[in-house]
């Protein structure tokens, strides 16, 4: 819920009263506003709590209000949907807090539209949105934001016939004040379009996949909007993030420790398959869970070809740290207990040719990937199941290259002397 900043429950209620505001597109089960009769989640889970389950499944008509998340792709997929929404016969009007700053993200492409229309103008430093937390009861905001604020109203002419009364806008205005917002603009003279217009494709951005095909309702849309240049705009919606990583190259990672024994997991995402070991012959001081995780991160390398790129991503930022520092400032780990294992990780990446990336990711969130590894290192500790694979285990005839030699002190009827003795460090 960190993320939830919410627009302030004074303005939502302003809305509600000036246009009648009947559903907050953009909400959660606990940070919706009271004043709002209904609300869109993007889970399917809330709509056990009344929730209306993703708002792009439905034209954005009536009278609603859109606070997306600040970033380029949610709000470029909010205004194309609103925007899309009022080519209908029904009446469309939603009104949207966007911050100044998107103009930079060639926003002003939709700005020019004709049936988007600025309302409000709110300065820097003088807007207070909502805490995440403010559903608990103590009603405390965050700070002022940093960004200007502009209110938007994204219409046709049928939903400014039903919604709109500029005797309403008292409202907002003392919501303003109430809020001790300072050098506000309103625009209540909105230029208003006699006819739907042709949609003007604003300016390129990146697209990201596996977004929603066109609205259902666009067979229903006026000559001037054929159903062709719809699906090609609707191509970026954002329902889902553009991944940052090449599904193929991901690979997750995950160590485990009981008490009698130290597991590891590693999960390849483009085959689907899950690698399980068990960590053997560690001397008990080294019975901790890091072991696991960097026998795993040394698993993944090793069944990774070297010139195949290669994203990891595990929950252990110990582990990310210690390789590091082994690679840039490699004495500063010569006495770690486990700079064995973390010198074989160094080597197997610096013998790779193509590129490798190593990532933390927050473990028990949900992520499929951290949870299969991590569920397959929780198995490994069963003795009996098959498929798990001993890490580190050798014959003295074939050890791998990370099986040294400790040296011990012997005492016999000669008197102590120092001898080698074979130890698996894995």
């Amino acid at each position: 819920m960190k993320n939830h900043w919410a627009t302030p429950q004074p303005l939502m209620h302003a809305f509600r009263q000036a246009f009648a505001t009947s559903t907050e597109w953009f909400a959660s089960p606990l940070n919706h506003s009271p004043h709002i009769p209904q609300y869109a989640s993007a889970y399917a889970k809330d709509t056990e709590f009344g929730a209306i389950h993703n708002a792009y499944g439905h034209k954005w008509t009536g009278s609603g209000q859109v606070n997306p998340e600040y970033v380029d792709t949610d709000m470029h997929a909010a205004m194309r949907w609103a925007i899309a929404s009022t080519y209908d016969t029904e009446p469309a009007f939603n009104v949207m807090v966007l911050p100044d700053y998107s103009d930079k993200y060639g926003f002003e492409g939709f700005i020019k539209h004709p049936h988007v229309h600025r309302l409000c103008q709110i300065p820097a430093k003088q807007l207070s949105f909502d805490h995440p937390y403010h559903w608990n009861g103590r009603g405390f905001q965050a700070g002022k934001a940093k960004f200007a604020v502009r209110i938007l109203v994204v219409a046709n002419q049928a939903g400014m016939d039903a919604y709109y009364d500029v005797g309403r806008l008292h409202h907002i205005t003392q919501a303003l004040q109430h809020l001790g917002v300072q050098g506000y603009t309103m625009y209540p003279a909105m230029n208003l379009p006699t006819s739907s217009p042709p949609f003007r494709k604003p300016p390129a951005f990146s697209r990201a996949q596996g977004h929603p095909e066109a609205p259902p309702w666009v067979s229903n849309c006026s000559e001037s909007l054929p159903a062709a240049t719809l699906q090609a705009c609707f191509a970026c919606y954002c329902a889902e993030k553009e991944l940052r990583f090449d599904s193929n190259a991901l690979v997750y990672t995950d160590g485990s420790k009981s008490k009698t024994s130290v597991t590891a997991a590693v999960y390849f995402a483009a085959r689907q398959t899950v690698r399980m070991m068990r960590v053997a012959g560690h001397p008990g001081q080294l019975n901790t869970a890091l072991r696991g995780e960097l026998a795993g991160i040394h698993e993944a390398l090793h069944h990774t070809a070297r010139d195949l790129p290669i994203t990891l991503l595990t929950d252990s930022l110990t582990s990310i740290h210690l390789i590091n520092a082994t690679m840039y400032r490699c004495e500063s780990q010569k006495t770690h207990k486990h700079r064995h294992i973390i010198n074989q990780i160094v080597q197997r990446l610096a013998t790779r040719t193509a590129a490798t990336t190593v990532y933390k990711v927050r473990a028990h969130i949900g992520v499929m990937g951290n949870t299969k590894a991590d569920a397959a290192a929780e198995q490994a500790h069963n003795p009996e199941l098959p498929g798990v694979t001993r890490f580190g285990a050798a014959s003295e005839a074939g050890r791998p290259a990370h099986w040294v030699k400790h040296p011990v002190m012997v005492r016999d009827e000669n008197g102590d002397r120092e001898e080698w003795q074979d130890v698996d460090t894995l």
